[in-house]
C-alpha cells in the first residue's frame, strides 16, 4: 500500500529489480486469475447463472446458492463478491469478473474437490501436484508475496526463484508454458508498470475496505452484545406480547374511537401539562382490551408496556416493573441506554432488587434520564390494572405514577388503566382522569357495536340488558355462539353474576364431579395467592393416584379453560378478576366458596410437598419446581387462615415454620417473603397457641435471618453456618448435625467456643444518604430518616429493610447546625397519630408514604420547624424555627405559647413535664417553668454537647454523657446521667472507630430503640448497626473485628492460632484443645509482623531483629540478624519466607538453613507485593496500577484489571493473592469490604480465577 500511494515518479523507476516485481505481479494476477478459473470451468463447464442457482427444492447440502448463502453470513463471502455472484436481473453473473480470492472459495466449496493432505490453509508438500495443491499455492504465493507488500523490487536470485515456484502449477492448470516464457523475456514500460500497480491496488483497497467494513459491524455487534450483557445482569424484562394478542382478539373494530380520540389529543398537545392519561371505571368495562389495542394502534409510540395481574406476584412487583421499563425504554432511546449502562457498571451500592422503589427509581430513571437532551418524539408507555399492582400489602407504585412522573423527560407519557378504588383516585385526582360512566352514551353505543357484530336483530334490547357492562357484552356474544338460538331476551343471564352460575353449573354436569369436589377446586383456586401449580389441579381432583392423571388435569383444566389463564409455566388462574370476586363474596348462589376450607386445602397440599422436601433434602433442583416454590412461599398464610384445630399448631409450626430444612429452602427461594411470613406469624392472635420455646426458636431464625440478610440473598448456603454458630443450643445442635449427614458437601466453619459468643449485634440498615435528622416511632417498629441531599426515608425495624423513600421532599435545616452537636429533631413521628412531621405541621406523611393534612392550628411563622420535642405523656409539643420557639398542645393541636429566643441547638421536656430546657449556639442552657407560662427560670448554664467520636472529657461538668439523637425529655437519659462511667457506652466509645473502620473524624451517633437495642450510624458510613445493649454491657472489651489491623494464622500442626492486633500492640497464642490463651505485647512504635514456618513463628517488631520461636513462644530458638532491615514478611512454603525491605529488593530466606537462596532486585518502583512462589516469582503491583508477575527482577507478564482496582483504590474491595505449594498456579482476589467488614469471598462476582504461571493463561474458573 505505501507502493501504491507514494508518487508514481517513485514507483516506476527503470531499475531491473522494479520490472521483476511487475511482471510476477502479471503473472500471478493475470496467470493465476486464469489458472483458478479454468479449474472451475472444468467442474461446472455449464450455464454459470444455472451452476449458482437455488436448488433447495431437491437438497440443501447440493444448493450451491444454500452453501453460498451461509459463506455470505460467515463474511467469508463479502458483499461486493456477493454482488458479483448474484447480480441485479438482467445482468448476469461472469466469469471473468472473479478475482483470486472469490475463485479460491468457489472451487473449495461447490466443486466437490476435498482439500489436500496439508489443508486448505498450509503449503501442500513439494511432490503434490493435485489440482487442490495447485489451488492452495497459488493464492497462498499470492497472498505471502503480494498481500502486504511495501515495495515492487524484487532482486534477480527471488524472481528466479519465485518464477519457477509459480510457473509449475500455472502450467499444470493450464496455462500455455509459452505465454509464461514469452512474459519472462518482456521488456516491461511505464504504461504497463502504472497500470499493472494501479491494478493491484484497486484490489488491495476493496479488501481494505471490506475488512473494514466487516470489523466495523463486528464492533458494533459487540458493543450490542456488552450492553445487552450489562442490562440482563441488572435487569428483569417482562414480555406481554401474548396478553395484548390476548387482548386485542375481543377488541371489536369500531368501539372505543372516542377513548382514543381523546387519548391522541392529550399525545399530541404539547402543552398539556398531565404526563399521564389515566383511564378509569369498574370491573368488566375492558380496561386491559383497551390497553391493548393502544399498544397495536399506536405501536410506533408505544416504547413500554406492562399488564399488571391481581394473581402474579412477580408481575406486580414495583421494582420488576421498573427493571422491565427501563429495559424496554433503552430500545426506543438509545441516548438513554448508554447512560443506564453506564450507571449500572458503576458501583451502585447494592443490588437493584433490594432497593426501595423511589430509590430504584432515581437510579433508573431520573439519574440517566438527567444528562440526555430533549427529544421531538414523544414516547408513550402504557401501564395496565394499576389497581391489581398491590404487592405485600403496598400500592407504592401509585403513590409513585401519581407524584413523580414529572420528573422523567417531558416526552415520556403514561397510560393507565384502573378501577375507580377511592385510595387509587385520590392520588391520580391531579392527573384529571377519564373516568368512563358505565351508563356514557358512547359507552352504550360501543356495547351496541359489539353486539352488531355477533347478533343481529336483538342489538337495542340486549345493549339494555347489559347494564353498561362490556364484559357482559361479550359473555352475551358467548352464549350466541354456543347455543342454536336465543329464544327470548327474558331467558338470557340477568347480569354477569348469573352468567358465572349458569356456566359453573354447566361444567359441573360436564366434568362429571361431585358437588364437594367441585367446590373444593373453586375454593382453593379463589385462595390462592399466586397461580396454582398445574399439580395441584391433579391433587384437588384427585387424580394423583389413578392411571393417566396427567392426561385426566390437563382435560379437567381444557374443559374449564373459559374461566382460566393457563401460563407458560402450567400453572392456572381465573381470567378475570370478577370472578374470584364473585365467588368469595359470600353472596347466595349455589357457587359461593369457603374461604377457610380453601386455605386448609392449600395448607394440607403444602404440608405433603414439604414432607417430600424434607425426605429428599434441599437442593437447587428440588427448588426449582413451582409446586416447591407455592409450598415454601404460601405454606404459612395458608395455615393461619384455614387451620380449624388451634391444638394441632405447634406440631405445624415446628415441623414445617421452625424447621431448620423448610427455612433453609424458603430463604433460598424468597428471603424477604420468608421474614414476611415470620413476623406475620408472631404477630398473629394464633401464636398464642404454641410453646414459648417454640416462639423463641422462630424469633431466633427471624433474628439471623435479619442480622445477615444481605450475605444470604447472595449466599443462602451459608445459613445453617450461622444457625450453627449463634442458634442456640437447641437449633445449633440440629444445624450442626444435618451439615454434618445431610449436607456434607457445604463448607462451613463451626466456632470452637460457641458460648462465648456475644450476639451484640443484630441487625444494618441501608442508608441513601447522609443523615440529617431521624427518629424512632413510639412503638419502635419504624425508624424515619431525612437525608442531606434530600428525601426521606422509612425502614422497618422488625425486617431491616426499606418501607419506602420519598426521593426529592427537602427537610429544613438550620444554617447554623455544623454537625458536631446533636442531631436536631427536624423529622419526627406524631406520638399520639401513625404519621410523620417531616419538618412542617402543615403537611405530614401517612406510615404507607403518602402526604396528608396536619391537625395543628398552624400559621406561617409556626408551620415550619428545624427542631422539637414531646413532653413524655405526648400531651405537649416544642417546635423551634428562626429563633422562634412554639410550644403546642397536641391534643387539641392548638398553639399555646410562642416565646422569641436566640438560635438553638436543642430542647427537651423534663420527665415531669412542668420544665422545658433549651441549648442555644452559645452553649448556654436556659429552663422555661410550664406552671409560669414557660417563662425562663433563670440563672443559666453552660453546657457542651457530643457525640461519640469526641473525647469523654467534657469542658463543663453540667452534662457529663452523650445523649442519644432521639431523646425528647430527660426520662429518656436517667440512666446515663446517674452513672455515665458504668454504661456501655463508656466501654465502646473508644472502639467504635475500630469496629466499623469508620474515619476519626467522622461523627458518631445512636439512637435508643427500645430498653433493649440501641442504633449506631456515622456521618460518613452507608449503614445504621442495631445492637443488643445487653451484649455491649456484657463485652468489657471490644471482640477482635474483621479489619485490616487485625491479622491471624495457624500453626502448621494446627495445634495453635495467632492472633496479631495492630491497633494493640498486642500478639496472642490460643490454643485450640483448651482454653489456655498467653498474651504477648509489644510495645514497639512501628509495625508487627509476624509469619509461620514449619513447627515455628517468626516475630518481627518494628527496627528489632526478627525471633524465631517455637510454635507456643515459650523459647526463642534464635535471632535472625540476617533478616534485619526487612519491612513485611510473606510465606512461600514451611520453610522459605519472602523478606521485603524498603530498597527495592525482595530476600528468600530458608529459616532452617540460615540462607539467603534467592534475591530479587525490582526494575521499577513496586507499590505491593501480594504473594512470592517457592519458584521464586513474585506477584506485585507497581506504582502505576499495573498488577504483574515478575522473574528475575523483570516483568514477565502483566494483568489490567482497572474496574476491579477502582474498587480497591477505593477502599470498597482489597486484594490478596495466592501461588499454589508448586509455585505453578496464581489465584488472584478481590474480596470486597463494607463498613471494616470482610462481606464474604466474592472473588470477581463469586469467581475464582486461576492462571498457569508457565505462560500466565487462564486454567480454570470456580465458582465459589
Amino acid at each position: 500500500l505505501s507502493m501504491a500511494n507514494s508518487s508514481l515518479s517513485s514507483l516506476l523507476g527503470s531499475s531491473d529489480e522494479t520490472f521483476n516485481g511487475t511482471k510476477l505481479m502479471r503473472l500471478i494476477l493475470d496467470g493465476g486469475t486464469e489458472a483458478l478459473r479454468n479449474a472451475l470451468l472444468k467442474t461446472h463447464p455449464g450455464n454459470l447463472q444455472v451452476v449458482l442457482s437455488c436448488t433447495c427444492s431437491s437438497s440443501t447440502s447440493t444448493c450451491n446458492y444454500h452453501i453460498l448463502s451461509q459463506l455470505r453470513t460467515r463474511k467469508i463471502i463479502n458483499q461486493n463478491q456477493w454482488d458479483k455472484l448474484y447480480s441485479v436481473s438482467p445482468n448476469q453473473p461472469n466469469i471473468n469478473d472473479f478475482d483470486i480470492t472469490l475463485l479460491s472459495v468457489l472451487l473449495r466449496n461447490i466443486c466437490g474437490l476435498s482439500p489436500p493432505p496439508s489443508g486448505w490453509d498450509n503449503f501442500p508438500n513439494a511432490s503434490d501436484h493435485s489440482v487442490e495443491a495447485d489451488i492452495v499455492r497459488i493464492r497462498l504465493f499470492r497472498n505471502d508475496h503480494f498481500g502486504h507488500i511495501a515495495k515492487s523490487a524484487v532482486n534477480t536470485a527471488d524472481f528466479t526463484t519465485f518464477w519457477a515456484e509459480i510457473s509449475s502449477p500455472l502450467v499444470r492448470l493450464g496455462i500455455d508454458q509459452k505465454e509464461i516464457d514469452r512474459l519472462e523475456k518482456e521488456e516491461c514500460g511505464k504504461e504497463e508498470v502504472e497500470r499493472i500497480l494501479k491494478e493491484w491496488n484497486n484490489k488491495v483497497m476493496n479488501v481494505l475496505n471490506d475488512i473494514k467494513d466487516n470489523v466495523n459491524v463486528l464492533v458494533k455487534k459487540d458493543e450490542e452484545l456488552r450492553s445487552d450483557g450489562v442490562l440482563k445482569k441488572h435487569l428483569v424484562r417482562c414480555d406481554f406480547q401474548k396478553e395484548i394478542e390476548f387482548y386485542n382478539a375481543k377488541f371489536t373494530n369500531g368501539t372505543r374511537e372516542w377513548v382514543f380520540e381523546q387519548l391522541l389529543t392529550w399525545f399530541n398537545d404539547e402543552t398539556s401539562e398531565n404526563r399521564a392519561f389515566v383511564i378509569s371505571c369498574v370491573a368488566g368495562m375492558g380496561k386491559s382490551v383497551i390497553a391493548a389495542v393502544i399498544c397495536k394502534r399506536f405501536a410506533e409510540h408505544v416504547g413500554a408496556s406492562h399488564f399488571f395481574q391481581y394473581n402474579n406476584s412477580q408481575y406486580n412487583n414495583p421494582i420488576l416493573l421498573l427493571q422491565s421499563l427501563a429495559w424496554q425504554l433503552c430500545n426506543v432511546v438509545p441516548a438513554y441506554k448508554e447512560a443506564l449502562i453506564e450507571k449500572l457498571s458503576g458501583n451502585l451500592g447494592k443490588s437493584l432488587n433490594n432497593m426501595n422503589i423511589e430509590g430504584l427509581f432515581s437510579v433508573l430513571f431520573k439519574e440517566p434520564f438527567s444528562g440526555i437532551p430533549g427529544s421531538r418524539k414523544r414516547i408513550l408507555v402504557v401501564l395496565d390494572a394499576v389497581d391489581e399492582s398491590e404487592f405485600l400489602g403496598k400500592h407504592e407504585l401509585a403513590f409513585l405514577i401519581s407524584n413523580h412522573l414529572h420528573k422523567l423527560p417531558s416526552y415520556i407519557r403514561f397510560v393507565v388503566t384502573t378501577r375507580p378504588e377511592k385510595n387509587l383516585l385520590d392520588k391520580f385526582i391531579k392527573l384529571n382522569p377519564l373516568y368512563i360512566d358505565s351508563n356514557d352514551e358512547r359507552n352504550l353505543n360501543d356495547i351496541k357495536l359489539v353486539l352488531e357484530s355477533s347478533l343481529k336483530g336483538v342489538v337495542d334490547s340486549l345493549a339494555e340488558k347489559c347494564e353498561g357492562l362490556m364484559l357482559y357484552a361479550f359473555f352475551l356474544c358467548e352464549i350466541y355462539k354456543n347455543e342454536s338460538c336465543i329464544h327470548r331476551i327474558d331467558s338470557l343471564p340477568k347480569g354477569v353474576e348469573e352468567y358465572y352460575e349458569r356456566c359453573f353449573r354447566r361444567l359441573e354436569r360436564d366434568l362429571s364431579l361431585s358437588g364437594d369436589t367441585f367446590l373444593s377446586f373453586l375454593s382453593v383456586l379463589a385462595v390462592a395467592s399466586e397461580p396454582l401449580p398445574e399439580a395441584f389441579v391433579g391433587t384437588v381432583f384427585d387424580f394423583q393416584n389413578s392411571p393417566g392423571s396427567r392426561q385426566k388435569t390437563r382435560k379437567a383444566i381444557n374443559s374449564i379453560s373459559t374461566f382460566l389463564v393457563i401460563n407458560e409455566d402450567k400453572s392456572i388462574s381465573f381470567f378475570h378478576k370478577s370472578v374470584r370476586d364473585w365467588l368469595v363474596d359470600n353472596s347466595d348462589h349455589d357457587y359461593s366458596v369457603d374461604v377457610q376450607y380453601g386455605h386448609k386445602t392449600l395448607f394440607d397440599i403444602c404440608v405433603k410437598i414439604l414432607d417430600e422436601l424434607k425426605k429428599n433434602g434441599v437442593s437447587s433442583e428440588g427448588l426449582v419446581t413451582a409446586v416447591v416454590k407455592y409450598a415454601l412461599k404460601h405454606c404459612v398464610p395458608h395455615m393461619l387462615n384455614g387451620l380449624d384445630d388451634t391444638g394441632k399448631l405447634e406440631y405445624f409450626v415446628s415441623s414445617y415454620v421452625t424447621d431448620l430444612e423448610v427455612m433453609f429452602a424458603s430463604v433460598c427461594v424468597d428471603i424477604d417473603l420468608t421474614m414476611n411470613n415470620i413476623t406475620t406469624f408472631l404477630n398473629h392472635e394464633m401464636q398464642i397457641h404454641v410453646s414459648e420455646s417454640t416462639r423463641t426458636a422462630l424469633s431466633r431464625l427471624f433474628f439471623l435471618i435479619r442480622k445477615y440478610g444481605s450475605f444470604l440473598r447472595n449466599r443462602p448456603q451459608t445459613f445453617l453456618q450461622n444457625v450453627v454458630n449463634e442458634g442456640g443450643d437447641g437449633l445449633s445442635s440440629k444445624a450442626s448435625t444435618l451439615l454434618k449427614t445431610r449436607y456434607k458437601d457445604f463448607v462451613y466453619l463451626e466456632l470452637f467456643n460457641k458460648g462465648k459468643r456475644n450476639h451484640k449485634f443484630e441487625a444494618r440498615c441501608f442508608l441513601s444518604g447522609t443523615i440529617s435528622g431521624i427518629d424512632v416511632s413510639p412503638h419502635h417498629d419504624y425508624l424515619v430518616c431525612s437525608y442531606e441531599q434530600g428525601g426521606i426515608e422509612l425502614f422497618s425495624l422488625t425486617t431491616g429493610t426499606s418501607e419506602w423513600r420519598i426521593q426529592d421532599f427537602p427537610v429544613i435545616l438550620d444554617d447554623s447546625h455544623d454537625g458536631t452537636c446533636m442531631l436536631p429533631h427536624c423529622i419526627v413521628f406524631h406520638p399520639r397519630e401513625n404519621v410523620i412531621l417531616p419538618g412542617r405541621l402543615d403537611k405530614v406523611i401517612t406510615l404507607r408514604g403518602t402526604f396528608t393534612t396536619g391537625t395543628f392550628q398552624y400559621d406561617e411563622d409556626s408551620s415550619v420547624f428545624t427542631n422539637c420535642c414531646f413532653s413524655l405523656d405526648a400531651s405537649r409539643m416544642a417546635t423551634y424555627h428562626g429563633s422562634k420557639l412554639f410550644v403546642w398542645n397536641v391534643l387539641s393541636g392548638a398553639k399555646e405559647k410562642y416565646v422569641p429566643c436566640k438560635m438553638l441547638h436543642s430542647l427537651s421536656f423534663t420527665a415531669s413535664g412542668n420544665f422545658l430546657g433549651t441549648t442555644d449556639a452559645e452553649n448556654v442552657l436556659t429552663v422555661y417553668d410550664q406552671h409560669s407560662w414557660f417563662c425562663s427560670l433563670g440563672p443559666k448554664f453552660c453546657v457542651q454537647n457530643h457525640d461519640l467520636s469526641q473525647s469523654s472529657e467534657l469542658l463543663h461538668p453540667v452534662v457529663n454523657a452523650v445523649l442519644p439523637s432521639n431523646v425528647h425529655s430527660s426520662h429518656d437519659i436517667e440512666h446515663f446521667l446517674q452513672h455515665p462511667e458504668r454504661s456501655w457506652l463508656s466501654k465502646i466509645m473508644k472502639n467504635l472507630h475500630d469496629m466499623f473502620g469508620w474515619s476519626r473524624d467522622d461523627s458518631i451517633r445512636y439512637l435508643l430503640i427500645d430498653v433493649k437495642s440501641v442504633l449506631v450510624f456515622s456521618s460518613t458510613s452507608s449503614f445504621m448497626y442495631v445492637f443488643s445493649i445487653e451484649g455491649l454491657i456484657d463485652t468489657e472489651e471490644q471482640e477482635l473485628s474483621m479489619k485490616k489491623d487485625i491479622f491471624s494464622n495457624i500453626s502448621t500442626n494446627g495445634d495453635f492460632v495467632y492472633v496479631n492486633n495492630a491497633m494493640n500492640k498486642c500478639f496472642t497464642v490460643c490454643t485450640l484443645d483448651s482454653k489456655y490463651k498467653y498474651s504477648k505485647p509489644y510495645q514497639q512504635s512501628g509495625e508487627f509482623d509476624f509469619v509461620v514456618v514449619r513447627d515455628c513463628v517468626i516475630l518481627h517488631g518494628g527496627n528489632d531483629t526478627p525471633e524465631l520461636f517455637n510454635n507456643d513462644l515459650t523459647q526463642c530458638l534464635a535471632r535472625l540478624d540476617q533478616l534485619t532491615g526487612t519491612r513485611k514478611f510473606l510465606y512461600v512454603s514451611d520453610e522459605v519466607i519472602a523478606c521485603i525491605h524498603d530498597e527495592g529488593y525482595i530476600n528468600f530466606f530458608n529459616v532452617f538453613t540460615r540462607q539467603i537462596v534467592c534475591q530479587m532486585i525490582f526494575t521499577e518502583d513496586v507499590y505491593s507485593v501480594y504473594a512470592c512462589s517457592i519458584e521464586y516469582l513474585v506477584f506485585a503491583r507497581t506504582k502505576s496500577s499495573e498488577i504483574s508477575l515478575w522473574k528475575d527482577g523483570e516483568k514477565v507478564h502483566s494483568i489490567s484489571w482497572t474496574d476491579d482496582f477502582d474498587k480497591v483504590r477505593s477502599g470498597i474491595c482489597t486484594f490478596e493473592a495466592e501461588f499454589s505449594p508448586d509455585g505453578k498456579t496464581l489465584c488472584p482476589m478481590i474480596i470486597p469490604i463494607s463498613d471494616g467488614f470482610l462481606s464474604g469471598l466474592n472473588f470477581f462476582d463469586n469467581k475464582k480465577l486461576l492462571y498457569d504461571v508457565e505462560n500466565f493463561e487462564l486454567i480454570k474458573i470456580c465458582l465459589t
